[in-house]
């Protein structure tokens, strides 16, 4: 059985039919076979989530301690721990998904990333793809502009009490959108694939 066959019979989905094929063609016993089940995970996906951001609550807690005593740390110390501290998640996230096709949200909830033409497990690319849009569009850009104003000493991180400047909170406000799109396309297609899953080639099951 090659690796495509695998990952159809392993999430007991149907291999691709001909569209023209009757309903009498997809039926046994009279009974119609029920592939869509397979992916409806919109509510596990949803709380796979808070999972995961739970397991990050020391990484978002240590991230608050730094911030609120940015003042007293070595300029090079705060640059380094704001920009590692920002690529963390998708760090983890990027990882889990080449790795395991899932994070210990997903896995705990059941549900299972792979490649939507065979069923397959990610490539590392595809798991980075999944995350582009946030990552390279809103996240990395505001973290360069924080370590240029870091290091000039003009970042609103130095100081307690102060704004984001504009440019800053544009970037930040942007992603809302993103993310409501992204998760409003889950809704209105029948394999529940979100925008990122169609940039990535992939899709989310029930394990």
């Amino acid at each position: 059985m090659g690796r495509s066959q695998q990952g159809v019979a392993r999430y007991g989905l149907r291999p691709p039919v001909n569209a023209n094929v009757g309903d009498s063609e997809m039926t046994k016993k009279g009974k119609r076979l029920d592939d869509n089940a397979k992916f409806r995970t919109f509510w596990r996906r949803f709380w796979a989530s808070w999972v995961d951001c739970f397991i990050f609550t020391p990484v978002f807690l240590l991230n608050l301690w730094v911030s609120r005593n940015a003042g007293g740390l070595p300029v090079v110390v705060f640059v380094v721990w704001h920009i590692i501290g920002g690529l963390l998640w998708y760090g983890y996230a990027i990882w889990m998904h080449a790795r395991f096709g899932q994070t210990v949200g997903k896995m705990l909830l059941k549900v299972k990333v792979v490649r939507i033409k065979d069923m397959g497990s990610l490539t590392l690319m595809q798991a980075s793809m999944r995350y582009s849009v946030p990552l390279l569009i809103f996240t990395v850009p505001m973290l360069l502009r924080d370590a240029v104003q870091i290091l000039r000493g003009t970042s609103y991180l130095l100081h307690q009490g102060a704004i984001p400047d504009i440019l800053t909170m544009v970037l930040a406000m942007a992603m809302a959108p993103w993310f409501f799109v992204d998760s409003l396309i889950l809704l209105f297609n029948r394999r529940r694939r979100a925008a990122h899953d169609f940039i990535a080639g992939t899709v989310v099951v029930r394990t």
